[in-house]
């Protein structure tokens, strides 16, 4: 025997090879173990939810059968899960369920029960495809290359497929859209069977982003310092002159009241106005202390306009005028300022 009749054609090891890929799912399928507290819960609950749909309370059912579908994962609670979201007018669900069944491998211990729902869930298929809608959306404003936020009834919409046509369940569906920052737009569609619709949403580019001022030059010398506010400086004659009127008028009221006291002395002891001669140091005295007080009070006087002067002179000296000259004088029995203004 030659060694090409020993090795074995190329057609029967491609169709061993071809059992063995098919066969290996199903046997590492039927190899796993079986969870029966799940098998159990998934029954009652799958009882549970032909008992509501008999009522008529399929939301509730719906329920039911999603729970008992999620542990046993078998053509028979996918059917009938199926079927709910049918009923319920959920096409697209009940659809994808439909092709989930036709992806679950099939056990060794499937029984004709179990193959019957997956031909169901084939037919089952094919009428929900035929019966949903087709939506397209058109971004008014927005333009090709824009990156959109989009959702339809809450579902998120990717956006390099926001503008691709979706199927979508027969009824009414609302739209949320808009530009990434910008404000949203919001539209409402409603679809029969089989329909394809087209709708337009008008949405807004986002507000133009305000800039702060950028970051300035590196450190340096910044502006100088304003002017200062120009001191107001106080003239000495204010101070001067306060004084001098504290105290000339303050002796010539202390003086004044003394010579007011001799004089009506006097009028009592020099009737007629002519005094005895033991008057005359009292009427001398009294001479002399109105003098004082005269003079008390002329002092006084020119203390206070050389405070007014000093005020005036520092208000000027302020404004850049020229100083005042202002000299005061006392004389026997006068006072006075004189100087330049």
């Amino acid at each position: 025997m030659t060694s090409s009749e020993r090795r074995p054609p190329s057609r029967l090891v491609a169709a061993l090879l071809a059992i063995a890929t098919v066969t290996a799912p199903c046997a590492s399928f039927a190899q796993q173990p079986k969870d029966s507290s799940a098998i159990e819960t998934a029954r009652n609950l799958y009882n549970d939810g032909r008992a509501l749909k008999d009522k008529g309370d399929l939301r509730a059912a719906l329920e039911k059968f999603k729970a008992a579908h999620a542990l046993a994962r078998t053509p028979i609670t996918g059917i009938e899960l199926a079927r709910t979201h049918a009923s319920l007018g959920e096409l697209v669900e009940a659809r994808e369920v439909c092709l989930g069944i036709g992806r679950t491998p099939v056990s060794q211990e499937e029984t004709q029960r179990s193959a019957d729902a997956r031909k169901d869930a084939v037919k089952l298929a094919e009428e929900m495809g035929a019966k949903l809608a087709t939506l397209t959306i058109r971004y008014l404003g927005a333009p090709d290359n824009a990156d959109l936020l989009v959702t339809i009834d809450g579902v998120s919409v990717p956006s390099v497929a926001a503008r691709e046509p979706r199927k979508v369940n027969p009824g009414k569906h609302e739209i949320v859209a808009s530009i990434v920052k910008g404000p949203e737009s919001k539209a409402t569609v409603e679809l029969k069977e089989a329909e394809s619709k087209t709708i337009d949403v008008k949405v807004e580019p986002p507000p133009p982003e305000v800039k702060g001022p950028g970051p300035g030059p590196g450190p340096g010398p910044g502006p100088g310092p304003g002017p200062k506010p120009e001191e107001r400086k106080m003239s000495p004659l204010v101070p001067i002159g306060a004084v001098t009127a504290i105290v000339g008028l303050g002796v010539g009221s202390v003086t004044g009241l003394i010579a007011a006291g001799k004089k009506s002395d006097l009028e009592a002891g020099c009737p007629d106005g002519k005094c005895p001669p033991g008057q005359h140091d009292t009427l001398d005295g009294a001479k002399t202390l109105g003098n004082v007080s005269t003079v008390g009070f002329l002092v006084g006087g020119a203390g206070v306009v050389l405070t007014i002067v000093g005020f005036v002179s520092s208000a000027k000296q302020s404004g850049g005028a020229q100083k005042p000259g202002v000299s005061p004088w006392v004389g026997l029995g006068s006072a006075g300022v004189s100087g330049a203004f």
